[in-house]
């Protein structure tokens, strides 16, 4: 990923200086307290975002990077990209300048990229009359676009050229009754995940449900700052929209102006928070989201990565319900990913005896599905007697 960053942005010696070190700190260094290096950070970061920060960091000083936990070491090493690019130190050269926007560029314009899937999906679901029956189609459109994650370069590239998964691909689908739970909400929150295809994917959605209430009300939770490649930050959400504006294709044009006036309104809220960008898992929401997310309907919960976090990224039975687990949260989801690490919930043990026989990757290609609606609040109370196999 550094030498795709360096190559990308075309950096030459010494700009990619600090990125190369990075590399060779991966490979032989121990963690750092980086956050003390760069002083300047304190000014930069919330307050909360720096303590967290700091204290996180402090548990694993030392340790290899190959002895942290995983999801521990993925968030230090894109906080660590930032440092390494220069995205935090102010007059500088790269302050506040996105390291991935070549690569979320390339996504938005190639043929067959972001702009072309966003022209079919309002062919396909024009032609469909009923918004209940629209709905589906559009959560499945959401679900199989998270294919389209330019960290995961393979996978992407398999899936370029087209998203759209199987039936027998989705392995669970409650999307007849996220589409009830839609149909009657009067406020959705979205949490974010790809920029790009994935991106185009859920503004068709939420343009959907914008045209069908007048008083709905979506807020789409957006990172703080560049993450995970091509994870969304507001700007990506606010130059999609304008590139639907300024769209030769009348059927972009038509949505990308009614979305730029629904945020004008304030029927269609765009915010960002650090928690979606910091090292720690969902059962330890920071208040102030917590809040934010009990006053939603419903909150939709995009792509692998905020499924593991809302897991606590810990490997549970297969056979575990959802609800025993993130019997914490504090709003009805649900949650749209294709699987890319190793852990799932809600399938039974004769489903993942067949997947393991027939598919010994299908936890980790992106093949496979879900869509799964869950509501903690009526949670069996099971909770407490959940145990994870590992972390």
């Amino acid at each position: 990923m550094l030498d795709r960053i360096i190559g990308k942005n075309g950096l030459a010696e010494p700009e990619a200086a600090t990125l190369r070190e990075l590399r060779e700190r991966l490979h032989s260094g121990t963690v750092q307290p980086c956050l003390s290096d760069h002083p300047y950070l304190a000014d930069q970061m919330d307050a909360e975002e720096h303590t967290v920060w700091s204290r996180e960091i402090g548990k694993h000083v030392g340790r290899t990077w190959l002895d942290l936990p995983w999801y521990f070491a993925e968030s230090l090493f894109y906080l660590e990209v930032l440092l390494a690019w220069g995205y935090y130190r102010e007059n500088g050269p790269r302050f506040a300048v996105d390291p991935y926007q070549p690569f979320k560029e390339e996504e938005l314009k190639r043929a067959g990229g972001a702009l072309d899937l966003a022209a079919r999906i309002f062919a396909e679901t024009g032609r469909i009359p009923s918004l209940r029956d629209r709905l589906p189609v559009l959560l499945r459109y959401g679900l199989w676009a998270n294919r389209l994650d330019l960290s995961y370069s393979q996978l992407h590239e398999r899936y370029r050229d087209g998203p759209e998964g199987e039936s027998k691909e989705l392995l669970l689908d409650h999307s007849e009754l996220v589409t009830e739970k839609l149909l009657r909400a009067g406020r959705v929150d979205l949490i974010l995940d790809n920029s790009g295809s994935e991106l185009i994917a859920d503004l068709c959605l939420v343009d959907a449900l914008l045209r069908h209430s007048q008083e709905l009300k979506v807020v789409l939770h957006c990172k703080k700052v560049p993450y995970f490649v091509s994870d969304a930050v507001i700007e990506d959400v606010t130059a999609t929209i304008r590139r639907m504006e300024q769209s030769g294709r009348r059927e972009l044009r038509r949505p990308g102006r009614e979305l730029s006036r629904r945020m004008e309104r304030g029927s269609l809220v765009l915010a960002e928070h650090h928690f979606w960008n910091g090292p720690l898992h969902f059962p330890q929401l920071p208040s102030d989201l917590r809040r934010q997310l009990g006053r939603s309907d419903l909150v939709v919960l995009k792509g692998d990565l905020n499924y593991r976090r809302l897991l606590a990224d810990r490997r549970w039975d297969p056979a575990t319900p959802m609800e025993g687990i993130a019997g914490y949260f504090p709003a009805a989801l649900v949650t749209l990913r294709t699987t890319k690490s190793e852990l799932i919930t809600d399938l039974p043990p004769e489903v993942v005896e067949r997947l393991d026989r027939d598919d010994p990757k299908w936890l980790t290609e992106g093949r496979y599905g879900i869509i799964r609606y869950c509501d903690p609040r009526h949670s069996s109370g099971t909770r407490n007697s959940m145990t994870p196999l590992s972390r």
